[in-house]
């Protein structure tokens, strides 16, 4: 679960009130954003972290799906990547509102799951990380039929080309 660098009062709430009914199914690592480590909550599968650093790369390759806010990076690392992933966008009331476009614009292409915030409780934030997990192919099918291209080949034939 990424909820940015600052992290998610509300995807952090509901994360962890949902530990009992995802605990048997998934492990968990949740970055959580500084200061919003919760030394209280001790189980097995999960672990918390404020900040990840040089081991992003190595949690995202051994995820399976991946619960995010949806930032233009994340985004693309997501795609360039093939991770199934859910999708928890700002809202419009503390946002421009680009995160519920980039959800909106993800999702009709079939590349990810989208739960708005206001909907966000214990019961959907479960069903959508299970329904998600079990299409996960579905997601990963789609990423790979986008032309994500590789820019810097495409730079370099633009350079080339002038």
């Amino acid at each position: 679960m990424i909820g940015g660098s600052s992290g998610s009062r509300i995807i952090n709430q509901h994360l962890r009130a949902s530990l009992d009914d995802l605990l048997p199914q998934f492990d968990i690592i949740h970055l959580c954003g500084k200061g919003n480590l919760d030394p209280d909550i001790q189980r097995d599968g999960y672990v918390q972290y404020e900040y990840i650093s040089s081991e992003l790369k190595d949690l995202y390759a051994c995820a399976d799906v991946i619960l995010s806010r949806a930032g233009a990076n994340v985004l693309c690392e997501l795609l360039a990547l093939r991770k199934p992933h859910l999708l928890i966008p700002l809202s419009k009331a503390v946002s421009r509102g680009d995160q519920i476009l980039n959800a909106a614009s993800f999702q009709k292409q079939g590349f990810s799951e989208v739960l708005e915030e206001e909907a966000v409780t214990k019961e959907t934030l479960v069903t959508a990380i299970q329904k998600l997990y079990e299409n996960r192919q579905t997601y990963i099918d789609a990423m790979k039929k986008a032309d994500i291209g590789n820019g810097v080949e495409r730079v370099m034939e633009l350079i080339q080309r002038f």
